[in-house]
């Protein structure tokens, strides 16, 4: 029988002490990797953040101003990370963008705070991070539409002239007074009000927008409530939504002037309709599909300004100019043509469409 002598219990101590002392610098070391693994992502999820707004801040000057979209990108990356080593940004344009200067990537790199690394004389990493934004053009509006129609050919002949843009009943136009439907998921005439106060909040449909057969007497009193709002934002008369013959920001139903998320108003008395071709309108008699004029992937609307001979809530003139209908008259101002994204998305090429889009690419 062998025995375990005093030496050997000291031997075995001192092994175990050993190894709890390498297990131990061996947890440190884990847990100081884990510590600096995660101060070092919360620096580069930052420095991604920082990235993603110059992008988007540089876009916005795109593509009228390649030089300022560049200029804007490397001050926002600026205010938002401070230490960059590298602080660029790159305005190009994407391949079959109709436009040139449409996108611009920022790139940005600095030195990563750490506390253990750079102690151990080991240096800073250097973190890095880029985006790439891109202009777009909103396509078929939905939000913001009047729900009237216009032929082409009468916004061809009669812009810049006092027009009459819905007919009143018993014109003998087919029983279809202009109006249309573009919400077909809510039927009836507090609907129609609703978009002739606020604009559609559903996006149209093309084809498939509807012609609305017969005349909605409750808008003698919808047309008002979007006149009195305009008045109070100063987009009221003709000279003040487009005093040199063009329609101003401030005015614009889709910019400026949209849908109030309080009120449901559209603070403008110019409205944004689609143009129907001729031959849909001519063949429409009660409910059918209309057909939007198109050119490619371009789609025709037009800004119209309703006179305030319709609706004057500044000398209780009328309502509308025959009692329980609207004979709504105005001007139009010009004409919209509304890029459609391919396989029917909301958004696509920007051509110098109204509403521009910025969206982050990458």
């Amino acid at each position: 029988m062998s025995r375990v002598t005093g030496n050997q219990h000291k031997n075995e101590q001192g092994q175990t002490i050993v190894f709890m002392g390498i297990a131990i610098v061996a947890l440190l070391g884990m847990l100081a990797i884990v510590v600096e693994s995660g101060f070092i992502y919360i620096q580069r999820r930052s420095l991604q953040n920082a990235a993603d707004a110059a992008a988007l801040a540089g876009a916005q000057r795109l593509p009228q101003d390649p030089a300022t979209a560049q200029t804007e990108a490397q001050s926002w990356a600026t205010k938002n990370v401070s230490g960059l080593t590298t602080n660029t940004a790159v305005v190009f344009t994407t391949s079959g963008s109709p436009v040139s200067n449409d996108a611009i990537t920022s790139t940005v790199k600095k030195k990563a705070a750490t506390a253990f690394i750079g102690a151990l004389s080991f240096g800073e990493p250097t973190i890095s991070a880029h985006a790439t934004a891109r202009i777009r053009g909103a396509v078929l509006p939905g939000p913001g539409v009047f729900p009237v129609a216009i032929s082409e050919s009468t916004l061809r002949a009669q812009t810049g002239t006092l027009v009459t843009l819905k007919q009143t009943g018993g014109n003998g136009a087919n029983g279809n007074y202009g109006l249309i439907s573009l919400q077909n998921d809510k039927p009836g005439a507090s609907v129609t009000c609703e978009s002739v106060i606020g604009g559609s909040i559903v996006a149209i449909t093309d084809p498939g927008t509807q012609s609305k057969p017969g005349n909605v007497s409750s808008l003698h009193n919808c047309l008002p409530v979007r006149m009195a709002a305009a008045l109070a934002n100063n987009c009221f008369t003709l000279a003040q939504v487009a005093p040199s013959g063009t329609l101003i920001d401030r005015c614009n139903p889709l910019i400026g002037a949209p849908r109030d998320p309080a009120t449901g108003i559209q603070p403008t008395a110019v409205i944004l309709i689609p143009v129907m071709t001729d031959a849909s309108i001519a063949a429409c008699s009660g409910r059918c599909d209309l057909a939007i004029v198109r050119a490619g992937d371009l789609r025709t609307f037009a800004f119209f300004h309703i006179d305030e001979s319709t609706v004057n809530p500044v000398n209780g003139g009328p309502t509308c100019s025959k009692t329980g209908q609207c004979l709504i008259r105005g001007t139009f101002i010009m004409g919209w043509n509304a890029a459609v994204g391919a396989s029917g998305q909301p958004i696509g090429n920007y051509t110098g469409a109204v509403v521009k889009v910025v969206q982050l690419v990458d």
